[in-house]
Parts: structure tokens; sequence; C-alpha cells
């Protein structure tokens, strides 16, 4: 593929026809004494296409062409299609209410998260009723009955800077293994592009050689979540560390590629994401770093938090006006909107006693006039 020869990955193709089995399973049924027979068996028969299949793909394609990650709106539509055939019903518009209620009784997770799926659903259904391919929308009856959706209770974990240091310094210090030779390197560069650049792990995961820009000191984040690309640009400190770090790749790998994968473990395949962060929550807990009592422990992602806490904090700091700062912030993250972002900015006592100077320091004059009764 690398010279032009191939269009297609023919070993990507070759593994996504048996549901995207590992290697190990699929090399075992290679060396079967009837191989033909034991990859038949691990194949994946797609289910035949419910009331909902047709306008489901559409609906999904639409949304996904302007840049909407609508990947839970296409698990959950898959989940209703089946569970629709499974009960017989043959057309779109034999879907009622009851069946609906009989539907969202098989939906797994909290009363939250229900509502959110039974939500997801009635948008679905809300543009087959502007399209004028359905009289009404069976959801609405069953998401009035529902209620209001409970507020989350999830709250983040901030790392400190102090934190941050002491986790890339641990990480710098993980021993090498021969299934993964640069295990130190890699682990404390991708964990300061957490933090660094509010990269996301699987943004870090799946960078390439050519996304790096040492002479512009920039990153180019290529088709991540929302299927957007951006230019995320680095400061002189992280760009000396990916200049030792590309160099030492360039030490093992002489032949290294444009196209090649910027971090890996053993072979020419990016790192595992999942391995990472396995990796990155043994460290939190060796070093007994832990949230508030009820707060999850503290995940990668929250690098990705604390990177944008941090950023607002400096900024009021510095005396900036924060909120036309917010649109910068959110294209840096990769984000559709400022909405988005607000997710990200959990209020800390440093933030709070930042923004409480800035408010006395605008409108505090009003306050100190008032004379005591």
């Amino acid at each position: 593929m690398q010279t032009g020869l191939l269009e297609i990955d023919l070993m990507a193709a070759f593994q996504a026809r048996y549901g995207k089995r590992g290697w190990p399973i699929l090399a075992s049924a290679l060396q079967a004494p009837d191989p033909v027979a034991a990859l038949n068996r691990l194949r994946i028969e797609p289910p035949a296409p419910g009331p909902i299949a047709l306008h489901a793909r559409r609906y999904l394609e639409l949304h996904q062409g302007v840049g909407m990650d609508y990947q839970p709106n296409q698990s959950l539509l898959i989940h209703l299609d089946r569970f629709l055939e499974a009960q017989g019903i043959l057309s779109i518009e034999a879907i009622t209410s009851e069946v609906i209620e009989r539907w969202v009784g098989t939906a797994t997770g909290n009363a939250r998260t229900r509502i959110i799926k039974v939500r997801m659903a009635w948008r679905f259904f809300h543009h087959l009723l502007g399209l004028k391919v359905v009289c009404d929308n069976p959801i609405s009856p069953v998401l009035h009955a529902l209620g209001r959706r409970p507020s989350s209770t999830f709250k983040p974990f901030i790392f400190t800077k102090e934190q941050v240091a002491s986790i890339l310094d641990a990480a710098r210090q993980l021993p090498s293994n021969p299934q993964f030779p640069l295990r130190a390197e890699t682990c404390s560069t991708m964990f300061a592009l957490l933090y660094g650049l509010g990269l996301r792990m699987g943004e870090a995961c799946r960078l390439r050689v050519r996304d790096l820009s040492l002479s512009d000191a920039t990153l180019f984040i290529d088709q991540t979540k929302f299927y957007k690309s951006r230019y995320v640009a680095f400061g002189p400190k992280l760009g000396s560390r990916l200049q030792q770090f590309l160099n030492l790749r360039r030490s093992r790998q002489p032949s290294l590629g444009e196209d090649d994968p910027l971090f890996i473990a053993l072979g020419p395949s990016h790192v595992d994401q999942s391995g990472r962060n396995n990796t990155f929550r043994a460290l939190v807990d060796r070093m007994d770093i832990r949230g508030l009592p009820g707060q999850r422990a503290p995940r990668p992602h929250d690098m990705r938090h604390s990177f944008a806490v941090h950023r607002l904090l400096r900024w009021y700091r510095d005396g900036a006006d924060v909120q036309s700062k917010l649109p910068v912030l959110s294209t840096f993250m990769g984000h559709i909107d400022p909405t988005s972002t607000q997710v990200y900015l959990t209020m800390t006592a440093d933030l709070l006693q930042e923004a409480n100077g800035r408010f006395h320091q605008n409108f505090g004059y009003l306050f100190d006039q008032e004379k005591p009764q």
C-alpha cells in the first residue's frame, strides 16, 4: 500500500470478514486440519435488515456527512431494528408506542442512560416525521412517561501540575520488555501529549510520522471524533521531547516511512489504546492519586480535562477575555462548538478564586460603595 501497488489493506479486509477477530484466533483457524471450515465458523452472518434499516442508514449518512459523531446512534438503531424484526414488525407503519415500550425494557444502563437512548430514537423518528415517512412519532408518549433525564453526577478528576509531572516521571521509569522495547519513551511522550495538547488517547495512538511537523511545530490530527481533522500547535519544550522520540524511533528503524505509526509496540501496527489506558491507571494507582469519596478513579481522559481547566486558569491569571477565548479552545480540542468544551471546564478552587477576583475587579465597586444599614 505504501508503494502504491495495492489500493486496500488485504490483511485488514481478511480480518474484517471474521468480525475483526484477533490474529491468534485467526492463526489457529488457518492451522486447523480443515482451515476453510474453521474460518467459516468464525464468520459473523449479518442479520436480515428490519423495518427501519434503510431509513437508519440514510439518517446516519446524512449526519455523519456534516461531521457529527453518530456512532452511538448507529448501535442504538441497529439494536432497535433487530428488536422490531424479532417482534414480527415488518413495516415502519406498524411501529407503535406499545412496541417501543417493550424495546425500552430491553435497554441496558441506568435511568439516565435509558432516557438518553430513547431521545436518540425520538430524534430519528422526528426526522422521519419531517420527511412524511411516518404520520406520528411513536417515541413521544414513551419519552413523556419517562420524565426528565436525571442530571449526571459524574465529575472528572483534575490533576495538579505536580501530579502530572510525577506521572510523566514515573512513565519514564517504566521497564522495557521484548514486546515493547520503547515502553518508557513511548508512554511518557504519549501522556505528555494528553496533558500538554489536550489530545484524546485514541488520537495519540493513531499518529503517523507524517502527522508531526517539527519545522512548523504542529501535529496533524486526522479524521478523529466528529469526523474532523485539525492542526495542533506545540511549544518548544514539547517539540524537543517529540524530536528526541523521533530520533530514537529512526535509530531503531532506519527505514521509518512517513506513513508509519509514530508510536508502536512490537511490529508495524499502532500502539494499543487499551494497553496504554491500563498502563496509565496502574501508574496512578501505584502513586496513590485518588479522587474524592465516590469519585471515579482518575483516567487518561482526565488529562484532557486538566488541560482545559489549566488553560482557562492561565487565561484568567493573564487577564484575558475568557469568553472570547472559548471558541479558540473549542477548535484546538477538536469540538464542534464551545458548548461541547464546557463539559471539560470543571470548577476547581483555583478557578473559582480567579473568577471571583475577576468579578470583584469589574463590579466590586458596586458593593464597596454600599453603606451598612
